[in-house]
């Protein structure tokens, strides 16, 4: 019937907590005191100096931890196989892993990057992730469907050092096979603050299947509520100089069957302030990617945007692509109003339509974008 606990902690084991095949009824709850803080305050317990992951979950139903404090473990701080349904709130975790796929929390087949890792719902709130070898939340699935995703108040910090940081602050990539697809119902990914990541991206969502004789994949659906919202978050690389490694913003979608097209549903607005904007990328600092046999809708509005891009990298860019051949025919829907835009190497706003036969439909207004750091690339006849 499940188990509560007020804390567990552990010092020098293999793992700190492990649940392999607790079959479907019970759960396991770590409560702490309820502390509501960013990080919390350790009540839940302590799990530090672990040889493997601190806390490992294969085949088992709803684990929520709250107010855990996990430092300094060989493996990933919290790695997760076939788990259905997942909270970790006001918790902290530090120091984790030495090898590529090895993340603060990683569902992502111990770094395999395929099975169904994660089903059912996924909430990491108020909490602190810092110094991951990998990134700091790592999702990856290839089949399955998560219902709803709740990434929300969190700070996720990287070192600066592409010897010690691999990863993205968030990672959320769903793909599939001739026979199975990830889906992605929902999300809200919102208010968390992003720093650092020289080797990856700040956010990354991407989703849909590019095998040609597998089922399409969903990433939010157009024309409905069940939208990816990316709203409220720093994104941002160390300085001008130590930058994010690619994108401060990236998602996308790719499809590669005509009978069966992957569909996206984004909305990223919102982000960045003039305080604190989002930027400081080798990349993009918001990419947008739909690709072969997929219909996307996506709303980019009202983001503050200091590039510090280097290689001719626009502050928004992307649009249509390829992933078969040129009689793709991807659709893309997108808006992009209200963003403020500055310190790009490259064009402002830069989107395409590139190899393919497909339509892009596209309402950019009420931009403010200054002058490149240095002449932007030429694009004629490129977006319609």
């Amino acid at each position: 019937s499940g188990l509560l606990f007020k804390s567990i902690s552990a010092n020098g084991a293999a793992n700190g907590i492990v649940l392999n095949t607790t079959g479907a009824s019970g759960s396991l709850v770590v409560a702490g005191n309820g502390n509501a803080t960013v990080g919390g305050d350790s009540s839940g317990g302590t799990i530090q100096n672990t040889t493997g992951h601190g806390i490992s979950l294969n085949s088992t139903l709803s684990p929520s931890l709250t107010n855990m404090n996990i430092q300094s473990t060989g493996g990933s701080g919290i790695d997760g196989t076939n788990v259905t349904n997942f909270t970790f709130a006001n918790g902290t975790i530090n120091n984790s892993g030495n090898a590529v796929g090895e993340a603060n929390i990683a569902f992502n087949g111990s770094g395999a990057l395929t099975g169904n890792n994660l089903n059912g719902t996924l909430s990491v709130t108020n909490s602190v992730l810092t110094n991951a070898f990998d990134s700091g939340i790592h999702v990856e699935n290839s089949a399955g469907t998560i219902s709803n995703a709740t990434i929300t108040g969190n700070t996720i910090t990287s070192t600066t050092s592409t010897a010690t940081s691999k990863g993205t602050g968030i990672n959320v990539v769903l793909h599939g096979d001739g026979s199975a697809v990830a889906n992605l119902t929902k999300a809200t990914i919102s208010g968390n603050t992003i720093r650092n990541f020289p080797a990856g991206a700040g956010i990354q969502v991407f989703g849909g299947n590019a095998n040609t004789s597998g089922p399409g994949g969903t990433v939010g659906t157009p024309g409905t509520a069940n939208v990816i919202s990316i709203t409220n978050n720093t994104a941002r690389g160390f300085d001008a100089t130590n930058r994010l490694g690619t994108d401060a913003v990236a998602f996308s979608v790719n499809g590669g069957n005509s009978g069966s097209r992957s569909v996206g549903n984004f909305d990223v607005s919102n982000n960045g302030t003039v305080l604190q904007p989002i930027g400081d990328s080798l990349g993009a600092v918001i990419l947008v990617g739909n690709n072969g046999y997929a219909t996307m809708t996506a709303t980019v509005n009202n983001n503050v945007i200091v590039g510090h891009t280097t290689v001719a990298s626009p502050g928004i860019s992307g649009g249509n692509g390829i992933v078969v051949s040129s009689a793709d025919t991807p659709l893309l829907n997108l808006t992009a109003s209200g963003n403020t835009i500055s310190q790009t190497d490259g064009n402002g706003i830069l989107l395409v339509g590139r190899g393919v036969s497909g339509q892009a439909n596209l309402t950019i207004t009420s931009n403010t974008v200054a002058a490149p750091l240095m002449t932007p690339s030429v694009s004629t006849s490129r977006a319609t």
